[in-house]
């Protein structure tokens, strides 16, 4: 995929030498290309689909990060940088992709934890400082909501789905573990696609900013950003979240937003053998953690 994109890129440059004659390519994605002026900004490249309702599709949250970018520029975020968007949108006559936009470029890297290069202090503390981060975001980009527009079903993370496959107790507990969540939803305005390539550090392990914005919006469930976050690291991140909002978060909640993944997962991915069964052993595990709540007896946990 990158190497078919950076050799799209290298074409729409020779086409355009006036908008991308100076840039060099960074970075792909399922979105496109990004890459980097000498004046130092960026642009993004958006792909262009192979059948009309992906095109749409994409379209759409071309439309929603464009919107959100122009939002997030009023937020008052203080602390970490968020892309500012440079003029409008420009179309492209161009196979390959049909739009690109500018925007200032954020300093820092993704992080690797594997290549050894952070101390694991400085890894808890990037941890705990991208909860603190998310809280801040939540807090700032909720008080604007009234500006926000719908870039995805709002009730995305609030609702435990029933699972036909499993047997009727499952899916009785899982009914109960819906109800609990219902009853303790906290909504917000979510980045949407919280993790780590979306988060930029600087040679200290601390968030220098945030990139990608096309589903951030309103959602019932604030917890909907924690799902990516690997639970093993948790707890850094968490403490940093409740320092932000000066707020306790219930653990159970957290279980069963991850329960609402993996339970729609599940329903919805029995053709896959492999993936339907990854899901299915994480429904159980989540369930193993709530059984004071569903009272539900599961042998499945390890």
């Amino acid at each position: 995929m990158s190497c078919h994109l950076l050799e799209a890129f290298k074409r729409v440059a020779r086409e355009n030498p006036s908008l991308f004659g100076d840039a060099y390519y960074m970075a792909s994605g399922n979105y496109g290309a990004v890459v980097s002026h000498k004046d130092g900004t960026v642009s993004k490249l958006i792909h262009r689909k192979q059948n009309t309702q992906q095109q749409q599709w994409s379209e759409r949250e071309l439309q929603k990060e464009i919107s959100n970018l122009q939002v997030l520029q009023n937020a008052g975020i203080t602390g970490f940088q968020i892309p500012e968007l440079l003029g409008e949108p420009i179309e492209l006559q161009s196979p390959d992709f049909y739009a690109s936009y500018r925007m200032t470029k954020i300093s820092g890297n993704q992080a690797t934890w594997e290549n050894g290069v952070f101390s694991p202090k400085e890894v808890e503390r990037y941890f705990r400082h991208t909860g603190e981060v998310l809280g801040e975001f939540h807090h700032k980009a909720t008080s604007m909501k009234a500006e926000w527009l719908f870039t995805h079903v709002p009730e995305r993370g609030a609702n435990v789905m029933q699972v036909p496959s499993l047997s009727p107790e499952v899916n009785n507990a899982l009914s109960i573990a819906n109800d609990y969540l219902q009853e303790h939803l906290i909504s917000s305005v979510i980045h949407g696609d919280y993790h780590a390539g979306n988060i930029l550090i600087d040679d200290k392990a601390r968030v220098s900013g945030l990139i990608d914005f096309s589903q951030t919006g309103p959602c019932l469930n604030r917890l909907t950003d924690f799902v990516n976050l690997s639970p093993a690291l948790r707890p850094d991140f968490i403490k940093g979240y409740e320092d932000a909002i000066q707020e306790k978060i219930d653990p159970d909640m957290i279980i069963l937003t991850d329960l609402n993944m993996w339970a729609g997962q599940a329903a919805y991915s029995e053709a896959n053998t492999a993936t339907y069964h990854h899901a299915v052993s994480e429904v159980y595990r989540a369930l193993g953690k709530i059984e004071h709540i569903t009272d539900y007896k599961t042998p499945h946990v390890s």
